[in-house]
């Protein structure tokens, strides 16, 4: 584990300031106090979030009904520090302070691929929240965002205050960005490494438990991945446990992976209300499309009882296209249940529906199937390499194409009755079934049943291209085969990564006319980004060029955005008339550069050398945008405001500096670099006498020429930084 370090401000000796670095075990947070962040919430200047107290005044500006507000991270956040210990909570309630969720969110969240860290939440009968999550509904946007080290605990206790056991029809939506996202919302690049723990209890209404979102209601979840683990307790139509979403219904889930072990095992209220569902990616989906996910080697199993899939629990109308899982599949020993289907499958655990079209194609399986002992005449168990179970009896249709099964079944109760059934592809011969292949095991228990159009090959036609060429025996996707052969097995040819291709004013800003010497005005501008895989989103934070105090020749404004290390810019035209602007600049005490200049130009004002004094700094240009040099610069270059200047040069002897304002960065991983952005350093000095004047005086200027030794590649055990002028 990386060793941290902490710093504060020491005692200044002269013109050295030592920053000194004391380890995070010696200082605990108790209580976090809002603070506003910088920026006024629109697109163009959104919210700046630095630190766990931005971060909490930014959800109280949402959650006091500015829920349209963007925000972009602009460094790692620490609410909480070692919240968790190997995914176990690593305290109690009292030992961290909790997070507060935005309630209802339609802006647009840009984490800019920085991480919070420590979030906690605990929610029992009494809190009666609909959803949980850093954000409780989303309907705007959150991208590029990590959340780790968190714990996100919901639960509708077995009992009530007063002793007896708490029944009602609690509806609970939980997920670690967000609990419930609207058809209007998206997530993207996004991924929560840390714990969610959710328990129906005795609640016989339904719990939507996922590592990113707890219900999709229609919205878009891309690029997004679980580390942890996902522990829930649901049981009912109306519930579903997945790694990435518990409960989808409509919209598209892609490029999604989990890196956890997902499990559920029902509540006992919850044992009476209907089959429970978990998969490895959506717990139950009931139509849209999971494309291009899947579930990693060595991170953990899938549990459950009712149906278990190793991308999707069950589904009631689905896409599934391009998916793979390598998770063992287990079957979860339940006291609570009587009268329970074992439905298991290594891509969809049971498909129905009335009147829906669930379509399987290009997936694979290689996760074992463990149905464990649970079988009985009462609970049959059946069981499939891509679909457990398929029931037609209401309308739906099943189609499955251009599949491959590896994994295995484990098991010695397959066939303790007539219900129980194992098939390589899927159970029964039921469905379309096309162009589907399985590994012949050497360790199977009784006989597969035969499936029409689902062949036997062994390992070496699976390592030897043979079930490639029949794989890709189908039209081409993208202009390239579908599948590729892998070191031991076909596998998927990886999708080409998403880019940003194109930035584009999507709505023009409200005004586009000015007149010379005024600013650029965004209001009302829509700025959008283009992506090589068709997808669009609104864009936050971006920069605008040459938009400061524009002069007449100016026919447009470069607008620059930032994403993923790659910079796209676009135009803006404007009509800017009139005559240009012009203010006087006076350098007093002889200097140089005093005249009548344009606005927006570059002006380089210069102080004389004075035989026995040294040149301290200017006063009079701590407000200007120098681009040249500095305040305590004897040449400066500035660009010229709109107003008057007036320099003074200071001659003197700067006696000591201070850090007057601390860096936002304060806590240190061993090996990182002393940061000091958003530091201001300031000299103190004591000027000579020029004539006119008669008598010397303090004065305090900052700096930026400062030097920071011992500020790299920080050790562990290291005490102090030293800042030098």
């Amino acid at each position: 584990m990386k060793n941290q370090l902490k710093k504060s401000l020491s005692l200044l000796l002269t013109l050295v300031m030592v920053l000194s670095l004391l380890p995070t075990a010696a200082l605990a947070a108790t209580t976090i106090t809002p603070t506003t962040p910088a920026g006024s919430g629109t697109s163009a200047d959104p919210y700046r979030i630095g630190t766990a107290e931005e971060l909490y005044g930014f959800a109280a500006i949402v959650n006091g009904g500015d829920t349209d507000a963007h925000a972009i991270l602009t460094a790692d956040i620490t609410v909480n520090e070692n919240v968790l210990s190997y995914y176990v909570l690593n305290g109690t309630e009292e030992d961290f302070v909790a997070w507060d969720p935005m309630n209802l969110y339609d802006g647009i969240f840009d984490g800019r691929g920085h991480t919070i860290s420590g979030l906690f939440i605990s929610y029992t009968e009494s809190n009666q929240y609909d959803h949980c999550g850093f954000i409780e509904e989303l309907r705007g946007i959150v991208r590029d965002l990590t959340i780790t080290d968190s714990y996100f605990r919901v639960c509708y206790g077995y009992y009530s205050s007063s002793g007896g056991v708490a029944t009602a029809t609690a509806n609970r939506n939980i997920g670690g960005i967000c609990g419930k996202l609207d058809a209007t919302g998206t997530v993207w690049q996004c991924h929560f490494d840390g714990v969610i723990d959710a328990d129906q209890g005795t609640s016989t209404g339904g719990f939507k438990i996922g590592g990113i979102v707890g219900y999709n209601f229609g919205g878009t979840i891309k690029e997004c991945s679980l580390s942890g683990r996902v522990d829930g307790k649901a049981g009912g139509s109306d519930s579903g446990v997945g790694g990435i979403v518990g409960v989808s219904s409509g919209g598209t889930v892609t490029r999604c992976c989990t890196n956890a072990p997902v499990t559920n095992v029902t509540a006992p209220s919850a044992a009476k209300n209907g089959q429970a569902s978990v998969g490895g990616i959506v717990g139950h989906l009931s139509g849209g499309t999971v494309t291009d996910s899947y579930t990693s080697y060595n991170s953990g199993s899938i549990w459950g009882y009712g149906y278990v899939g190793g991308i999707v629990g069950s589904a009631q109308g689905c896409d599934l296209q391009r998916c793979w899982n390598h998770r063992a599949l287990f079957y979860l020993e339940d006291d609570y249940q009587e009268d329970t289907y074992i439905y298991m499958g290594g891509i969809l655990g049971h498909a129905g529906g009335t009147n829906t079209s669930n379509v399987i194609k290009n997936c694979y399986n290689h996760g074992t199937i463990y149905p464990w002992w649970r079988s009985t005449e009462e609970n049959p168990y059946t069981g499939a390499g891509i679909v457990g179970n398929y029931d037609d009896s209401k309308g739906a249709t099943l189609s499955i194409s251009y599949c491959h099964n590896m994994g295995k079944y484990v098991g010695d109760r397959l066939y303790n009755n007539a219900s129980d059934t194992y098939n390589p592809i899927v159970t029964a011969d039921k469905g379309t079934i096309s162009n589907c292949y399985y590994k012949i095991d050497n360790n199977e228990v009784g006989e597969r049943d035969e499936v029409e159009n689902t062949v036997a090959y062994q390992l070496k036609d699976f390592e030897n291209g043979t079930v490639v060429n029949l794989l890709n025996d189908q039209p081409l996707f993208d202009n390239q085969n579908y599948w590729e052969q892998g070191e031991e097995s076909p596998e998927l040819v990886a999708r080409p990564e998403i880019v940003p291709i194109r930035l584009e004013i999507l709505t023009h800003p409200t005004k586009t006319e000015y007149t010379a010497g005024e600013d650029f005005d965004p209001t009302g501008m829509v700025v959008q980004m283009h992506y090589s895989d068709g997808s669009v989103l609104p864009v936050v934070g971006y920069t605008v060029s040459g938009g400061e105090c524009m002069l007449n020749t100016v026919k447009s404004v470069a607008i620059y955005y930032t994403d993923n290390g790659v910079t796209l810019h676009t135009d803006e035209s404007v009509t800017v008339t009139g005559e240009n602007p012009t203010y006087k600049v006076t350098v007093n005490l002889q200097g140089t550069g005093g005249g009548t200049y344009t606005v927006g130009s570059r002006v380089t004002i210069k102080a004389r050398s004075v035989n026995n004094a040294q040149f301290v700094g200017w006063n009079g240009l701590a407000d200007v945008k120098i681009i040249q040099g500095s305040v305590t610069s004897q040449s400066v270059t500035f660009i010229m405001p709109k107003k008057n200047v007036t320099a003074t040069p200071i001659y003197g002897e700067v006696k000591s500096i201070a850090v007057t304002k601390e860096p936002k960065k304060t806590v240190y991983y061993e090996g990182e670099d002393f940061d000091p952005t958003g530091m201001v350093v300031t000299a103190y000095a004591i000027t000579i006498p020029i004539p006119p004047a008669t008598k010397g005086e303090k004065v305090e200027l900052p700096i930026t020429n400062y030097t920071v030794t011992n500020g790299t590649d920080l050790e562990a055990g290291q005490t102090s930084v030293t800042i030098r002028h």
